[in-house]
């Protein structure tokens, strides 16, 4: 998995905070957190490398910054949600209308969205 695709996943376990999902749900939430946390951590370390170079220009960071962030992170590996825990996130966001996100640029995306891309990211396969 790439710094991108922990990002990703890291911003939708985020928004899981602001709904209340039963308690598997919840557990294996904070439980990907903490394990997306480390490539987070990870990433971190190597843009604040990057950005402190002041031997190259703003945009050379920038550009590899964003190579950084494409390629593969060795510490990390997918991790998701069982089918069990996502029925309970599900049932969380039945009748939520939007999700507060940080994946859009408008702030929030539609609930049914929302759960469909947590779906295709982090939930296990049928």
């Amino acid at each position: 998995m790439t710094y991108n695709d922990i990002y990703l996943r890291s911003a939708l376990l985020g928004d899981i905070r602001q709904i209340k999902p039963g308690s598997k749900a919840l557990t294996e939430a904070l439980l990907l957190r903490v394990h997306y946390n480390k490539g987070m951590r990870e990433f971190e370390a190597i843009r604040r490398d990057i950005m402190s170079d002041d031997t190259v220009s703003d945009d050379t960071r920038t550009e590899v910054l964003n190579t950084k962030a494409t390629e593969e992170c060795a510490t990390v590996t997918p991790k998701v949600f069982s089918h069990e825990a996502f029925l309970q996130i599900v049932e969380a966001v039945s009748g939520m209308e939007s999700i507060q996100t940080a994946i859009s640029d408008k702030g929030s995306v539609p609930s049914y969205e929302w759960l469909e891309l947590l779906a295709s990211e982090l939930v296990e396969e049928a």
